[in-house]
């Protein structure tokens, strides 16, 4: 509690207003001043080196590619759902801030006072970016077991009525020789029973794909890039 109330200090004093109390939001408002932060610096850059202002323009041009493309999947999303974690982990923060440091040190020579604090302002955002998409996937893993445990009893109880009622009044002779569409009527009935006794396996399968996909994803704590695809 300590630590999350220190962050969202720390993101009040970024934001310089009031932290949205919506995950979502909270995202969309870091994303958001990670673009502002971004057009001062090219506004900064303008007129400088013309090699340096060239890289700042297709970082930032990116920086904005970017965060229209997580702005627009965030608006309306609802945290409990997928669409919020999607849009946290397409802001791809840490190939941003790999490029603003490259870009500081290879024109450390040439950089101003005000383009230094330039970019130091803009890699802060970026980094508050990390530690509240980590918070926000750590509560959705939550969230998520939470309803894998619910489901999981409301289609368990059903399968193993279907399974003890097929076990103890099914056989051979249940249907006879009736056919249905060509097929033995008591082949659709084992097949479709056999389905609903599957449900709560497939369920804890896909919640479980999921989750692993998610958390492989996120693996590196910090500006760490583990993908190609993540650039």
């Amino acid at each position: 509690m300590s630590d999350a109330l220190d962050f969202r200090t720390y993101t009040q004093d970024l934001l310089g207003t009031v932290v949205p109390a919506d995950p979502s939001t909270f995202l969309k408002e870091l994303v958001r001043e990670t673009e502002r932060r971004s057009e001062v610096l090219d506004r900064i850059v303008a007129g400088s080196d013309d090699e340096l202002e060239a890289q700042v323009t297709e970082f930032v041009d990116s920086i904005h590619g970017n965060a229209q493309e997580v702005e627009d999947e965030l608006s309306g999303a609802s945290f409990g759902t997928f669409e919020v974690l999607l849009a946290a982990l397409n802001f791809n923060y840490s190939w941003k801030i790999y490029q603003l440091d490259r870009m500081t040190s290879e024109f450390d020579d040439v950089l101003t006072d005000d383009q230094r604090r330039a970019m130091d302002d803009l890699n802060t955002a970026l980094a508050m970016f990390g530690p509240a998409r980590e918070h926000i996937k750590t509560l959705y893993f939550q969230w998520a077991l939470v309803d894998l445990s619910q489901y999981i009893l409301y289609v368990a109880v059903p399968a193993l009525a279907v399974a003890g009622g097929m076990l103890g009044f099914v056989g051979s002779e249940t249907f006879g020789g009736a056919m249905f569409l060509g097929v033995p009527v008591l082949t659709w009935v084992v097949g479709a029973a056999f389905t609903v006794t599957l449900l709560p396996f497939l369920l804890f399968t896909s919640y479980i794909l999921r989750i692993a996909t998610v958390a492989k994803r996120t693996l590196a704590i910090g500006p760490l890039i583990l993908r190609e695809s993540q650039r």
